[in-house]
């Protein structure tokens, strides 16, 4: 067993997709979860000052998955430049070295 991390181990394009297919996932699991609900479950009371009284009252999709669908697909797509960007850099400097290398 060794004393790297996990991410240590994993190849550069590992590193890429892995948030990129995390992010991904999580979003389609979280509308199959809501839209797996029945439509009755989410039929809940709601106070309709505008009508005088309380009456039930369907919201198929809650306000807040549309802001948190946005917030995860752009923290993995973030997640995944970052690393890619990493890998990038270390290419370009793994070159130079091997251009001074060669011409030793």
């Amino acid at each position: 067993m060794t004393d790297e991390s996990p991410l240590a181990q994993l190849t550069p394009r590992e590193r890429v997709l892995v948030p990129a297919v995390a992010s991904m996932s999580l979003v389609v699991g979280m509308w199959l979860g809501l839209w797996s609900v029945p439509e009755k479950a989410l039929a809940v009371p709601a106070d309709t000052a505008e009508y005088g009284g309380v009456e039930l009252a369907y919201m198929p999709v809650p306000t807040v998955f549309l802001f948190v669908t946005i917030l995860i697909l752009g923290a993995g797509a973030w997640l995944s430049w970052r690393s890619w960007r990493s890998t990038q850099k270390w290419r370009a400097s793994d070159d130079k070295n091997r251009k001074k290398r060669s011409s030793d």
